[in-house]
């Protein structure tokens, strides 16, 4: 029996492979580079994720905050670790990925 994340996951493959076949263009929804698994195995993306949301790890947390007033200029979406540092979610989602195997998405 399948998981919904490993049905999905065989779906996408599947349709990757079978549209170029069927003159099909699909459009990428989510680049690797801001992908982490989490410590289930599901496939994590961070451009989903919506302030407020807290990914923690065995070491530390990491929030997201959205910064100023959505459509103008000076407004930015990053991550804030547990020790001050920001991120973008590229590099957010390397650490995770290189760096911890135990993390977990809490959406707020």
């Amino acid at each position: 029996m399948l998981t919904d994340e490993q049905f999905d996951e065989l779906t996408d493959r599947l349709l990757k492979k079978i549209a170029p076949k069927l003159g099909v263009e699909l459009e990428e929804e989510h680049t690797t580079r801001d992908s982490f698994r989490d410590k289930n195995g599901a496939t994590c993306y961070l451009d989903e994720c919506e302030a407020p949301c807290v990914i923690q790890t065995n070491s530390s947390f990491f929030l997201r905050v959205s910064d100023g007033i959505e459509g103008s200029e000076s407004y930015e979406e990053y991550w804030v670790s547990s020790w001050g540092d920001q991120f973008n979610d590229a590099e957010l989602a390397y650490i995770l990925r290189t760096n911890d195997k135990n993390t977990e998405v809490i959406w707020g």
